[in-house]
């Protein structure tokens, strides 16, 4: 039998490491501290990302973390890699082997098991039950078809996942907390929400209670529901309800990022840059036609392809990273809820259009029909200037300003 990560929740924060997690408990308390306490986290991916999400987990405290890569370290990953210790030839070594002395003195409170195998090539059935006892799975910069492979298994079992990738400039992270409780603001069923009269471009001031503005929001946990990997990037933007939307909701950077993914599940590419960026614009053009867009109104187009290949965007690298940490600390202290359940990083471009909409539905990520789109907003990122960020939520589609890499959630 398979021991899950649930069944071991007895650890607790000493007191030595009290004073090493002094700060960061005064900010999200002692119990939540206590369920990293317990957590065992399984990465894979020793790439640029991956360094990124190892470094938060590690600060964070979370009990373990197994670390799976089977590539060696390229030449490629020298100077890019910040685990790296440039004194020694890494280029011998496994990407987790090269950055093991790094994390381990990180935070030596964190149990590091450095996994050299190619795991998810093994079938189905051993990836299942080699997961099957971690709190949260964080797979990055790995194939659409492996990407897919492991969230079935994940999500069949409700366990925590998470994906993301790097390409060149621009970056994702998709989140799969399907069955998992966070706290949720409990709303006052004798306040109403501001009204906008599109025909006065006026606010309707709701009749009622007056507001206190110093009293304390009350949360309560709840249950959500999100989509797998697949539903999530194939979705159906046929739907007549979505068709006049898709131009204001679907930023350009989301085409990128698919176009991308779809280039990795049908494997066109050769490794001859130029042949590849033809094959990818034929593919983009096609995604951007089925999301109801058109050429034009691209802000990132062939000419820019080149930058959505090696090397990395370091920048970019630490935004996606630094959010796949703060996301998997949310989910795994259960706190307030994480996003839902797409974020797309690009440095390529920036987005001017600020818009509001009256609540609609309509079915746009993940393939749940007739979802709510209470508020959309698009608005330059304002610590880069030439970067958009993108969050799309079951209920929502949001591009909001980045602030010291976390999304400023935006309220309907």
């Amino acid at each position: 039998m398979t021991t899950t990560a649930s069944q071991n929740e007895n650890l607790t924060v000493s007191r030595d490491e009290l004073a090493v997690y002094d700060r960061q408990i005064r900010l999200w308390g002692m119990e939540a501290q206590n369920k990293l306490r317990n957590a065992k986290v399984l990465l894979i991916g020793g790439t640029q990302l991956g360094a990124e999400v190892a470094k938060t987990m590690s600060l964070a405290g979370v009990d373990e973390m197994h670390l799976v890569d089977h590539r060696i370290v390229d030449t490629d990953d020298i100077g890019a890699n910040f685990l790296y210790n440039a004194l020694v030839d890494n280029t011998k070594l496994t990407k987790w082997a090269a950055g093991y002395e790094f994390l381990y003195n990180l935070n030596r409170n964190v149990k590091l098991v450095v996994n050299e195998e190619d795991l998810l090539a093994k079938s189905a059935d051993d990836i299942e039950e080699y997961v099957r006892q971690f709190t949260i799975v964080i797979v990055l910069d790995e194939s659409y078809e492996r990407t897919v492979k492991i969230n079935e298994i994940c999500h069949k079992h409700q366990i925590r996942f998470i994906a993301g990738s790097i390409f060149g400039w621009v970056g994702y992270a998709f989140l799969d907390f399907d069955g998992h409780r966070f706290l949720t603001k409990v709303q006052d069923p004798s306040q109403e929400l501001l009204s906008v009269d599109e025909s006065k471009g006026e606010a309707n001031k709701p009749a009622g209670k007056v507001v206190d503005l110093e009293e304390e929001d009350r949360f309560e946990p709840k249950t959500f529901s999100y989509p797998s990997f697949v539903e999530a990037f194939n979705s159906d933007f046929s739907s007549k309800k979505v068709i006049r939307k898709c131009k204001r909701v679907v930023p350009p950077s989301y085409f990128l990022v698919k176009s991308m993914l779809r280039a990795s599940k049908e494997n066109v590419f050769t490794g001859d840059e130029t042949k590849d960026i033809e094959r990818l614009t034929d593919i983009w053009q096609q995604e951007v036609v089925a999301g109801n867009h058109t050429i034009e109104m691209q802000t990132v187009k062939p000419e820019k392809f080149d930058h959505l290949f090696g090397p990395d965007f370091a920048p970019t690298a630490a935004c996606v990273g630094g959010m796949i940490g703060q996301e998997a600390i949310k989910t795994i202290s259960e706190g307030k809820m994480p996003i839902r359940n797409l974020f797309i990083y690009s440095a390529l471009d920036t987005s001017e259009l600020l818009n509001e909409t009256k609540t609609i539905k309509y079915d746009i990520i993940g393939g749940y029909p007739e979802s709510e789109l209470s508020q959309i907003r698009t608005v330059p990122n304002q610590n880069c200037p030439e970067a958009e960020l993108f969050v799309s939520e079951l209920s929502r589609i949001r591009t909001a300003p980045n602030q010291n890499y976390s999304i400023s959630m935006l309220t309907a």
